[in-house]
């Protein structure tokens, strides 16, 4: 048995009776897509041909490993509704996709778009992405040269795990206490490793000294809220609440359209979507 199978079976009757010396170590990763403004839309309930893409969903995830299994999908990839996106922890078995229903397949970039970007192909070549060459830096630097890319597909099957409508996908924060009154694993990773050494740099301590007594802010760590919170406009300051957090989020809509909306399509191609369309991913 694969020490992967170890790890993901662990939950039983027999190993709950016993300690487990084989904890998994957490992968951190960041969904680059799909992405508010770039949502996945499947149908999974549709029938289709062999190479129609639309009944599954699909990912583009950078991870802090250059092995990504399926059992490490599994273990921290969740769905849950959208009016519950700000969930930052869920054990296996609560909205998450069992691990012999997920492919995952390591991606290149097959060409240089720019000199800003690469291209990602993936869902058999349905889906064109264009990853900023910075976003890919800022990850290998972060997680020292081991990161790599990956297309994650959920079966036809798991895919109709979601309800109808929007959802969202999380990838789960290391600490299962954690809840929406902590950032997800995917901002503090930001904050902590793009956003305040930026604004260090920007804003060193000897400038503050210059600053008036009025300026709400003593130091760049206090500018880093305007990044993790939403802004008042009565004081055109951070309103620091849990449901005005900053959050990364990965829309998921899943088909078919309700009787409200019969209009609606979910389908990646149609009308609606270019069955090749491209999308932007990966913004810091």
């Amino acid at each position: 048995m694969a020490l992967d199978d170890v790890y993901y079976q662990a939950d039983t009757p027999v190993a709950r009776r016993q300690v487990n010396t084989l904890q998994p170590k957490y992968i951190p990763a960041r969904i680059l897509w799909p992405a508010l403004g770039f949502p996945e839309m499947v149908n999974p309930s549709a029938v289709t041909s062999g190479d129609d893409h639309t009944t599954c969903i699909h990912l583009l995830v950078i991870a802090a490993s250059d092995k990504l299994s399926r059992y490490d999908v599994a273990r921290h990839l969740r769905w849950v509704s959208w009016q519950q996106r700000r969930t930052r922890f869920l054990p296996v078995g609560d909205h998450s996709f069992p691990a012999e229903q997920i492919t995952v397949n390591p991606v290149f970039f097959s060409s240089t778009d720019s000199d800003l970007t690469y291209q990602v192909v993936l869902a058999a070549k349905k889906i064109a992405v264009a990853l900023a060459k910075r976003v890919w830096k800022f990850y290998s630097d972060v997680w020292k040269g081991s990161a790599g890319i990956y297309e994650v597909m959920i079966s036809q099957a798991a895919s109709s795990a979601p309800p109808a409508g929007l959802n969202n996908l999380i990838w789960i924060n290391r600490d299962p206490s954690d809840t929406e009154d902590k950032p997800s694993e995917e901002i503090r990773c930001l904050l902590e490793k793009f956003v305040k050494p930026r604004l260090a740099n920007e804003f060193p301590l000897e400038k503050w000294a210059e600053i008036r007594a009025s300026v709400p802010y003593k130091d760049s760590n206090d500018m880093a809220l305007d990044y993790e919170f939403e802004w008042s406009p009565q004081t055109g300051l951070p309103r620091q609440s849990a449901a005005t957090r900053v959050e990364v989020l990965h829309p998921l809509f899943v088909g078919p359209a309700s009787a409200a909306h019969p209009g609606r399509c979910f389908r990646r191609s149609g009308a609606q979507f270019s069955s090749s369309r491209q999308v932007g991913a990966g913004h810091l």
